[in-house]
């Protein structure tokens, strides 16, 4: 079987942290589902645009180590946007330096159209989606332009200082008909799907879609794929840093629905990535242990 190919949209930014101040890694929605999708064995193309400052040359050297460095990446704008793990704003444990960024300025015109035609698996990020509306153009134009047959999946991953209730919901009905997969926490659940538990959302949301996941923190997470319903629980590890974890488990994911594996063996997948993520500090800290392949290599020993 040739190994898949995941295209996706968003923004990749230096990583800080506030606790220790010689972190500089990188991260981003987009980039974090795209780094899991090859390390559990795929191929993925990040479209984003990065400014030329001093800081491309790491942000370049992430993308080239990870192999996701490639003719969708776009170069020039102001400044390359910065996160700051434990900092103070509305989004929580976050803090940001993004307003006007290269990555923010990212279009339709931008797109590698070639790449996206090739795709077996196109996602759209609802962060960046909500940023400005040349980022919902991009979401829209990535679900309406993936090739017949490609998987055509979403992450709410909502941001409230980015969009409110009603834009939010407004987005996802304008993408819902050509969504294969939904992937949301349990809050983002209630704003799509209405009030409830989590199998109650499942069950409403896999109306409409073939695949959903749900994810659930602490308590693992649910995944409705081609009829069956999986309740995962969380894999143990020893916690440091949460940050991408949501956004490995979707990108292992997607690569076992892409591989055609099991619904068991999905959810199993993307417990154990999301599992390895939280052992290192930032997003892309757990990838440092490991090659491409390797961690689809060790969940199939």
């Amino acid at each position: 079987m040739s190994r898949p190919l995941l295209f996706t949209a968003g923004e990749l930014m230096l990583e800080t942290h506030r606790e220790h101040p010689g972190h500089r890694s990188v991260g981003g929605a987009a980039a974090n589902a795209a780094l899991a999708f090859t390390l559990t064995g795929g191929r993925a193309a990040l479209a984003c645009r990065l400014a030329e400052d001093d800081e491309l040359p790491r942000l370049r050297a992430a993308l080239e180590r990870r192999c996701l460095w490639s003719p969708a990446v776009r170069l020039g704008g102001p400044f390359n946007a910065v996160y700051d793990i434990g900092g103070r704003c509305p989004y929580s444990r976050f803090g940001y330096t993004r307003d006007g960024s290269a990555g923010s300025r990212l279009t339709v015109d931008d797109l590698d159209d070639a790449l996206l035609a090739a795709a077996d698996v196109v996602l759209v990020s609802g962060v960046f989606s909500s940023l400005n509306d040349g980022g919902r153009r991009v979401g829209l134009y990535l679900v309406e332009h993936a090739r017949p047959g490609a998987l055509r999946a979403y992450d709410v991953n909502r941001r409230p200082a980015l969009v409110d209730d009603v834009r939010a919901r407004e987005l996802y009905r304008q993408l819902a008909p050509r969504l294969d997969l939904v992937k949301a926490d349990l809050a983002e659940a209630r704003l799509l799907w209405g009030p409830g538990g989590p199998d109650a959302l499942l069950a409403r949301a896999a109306e409409q879609h073939h695949h959903v996941l749900i994810t659930l923190g602490a308590d693992g997470l649910l995944l409705h794929s081609h009829g069956a319903t999986i309740r995962q629980t969380a894999l143990p590890a020893d916690e440091i840093d949460p940050t991408g974890a949501g956004d490995a488990a979707l990108g292992a994911a997607l690569h076992g629905l892409a591989r055609g594996d099991s619904p068991d063996a999905v959810a199993r997948s993307a417990a154990a990535c999301g599992a390895r993520c939280v052992t290192r500090h930032g997003a892309w800290g757990y990838a440092d242990n490991h090659s491409p392949h390797l961690l689809q290599q060790r969940e199939e020993e």
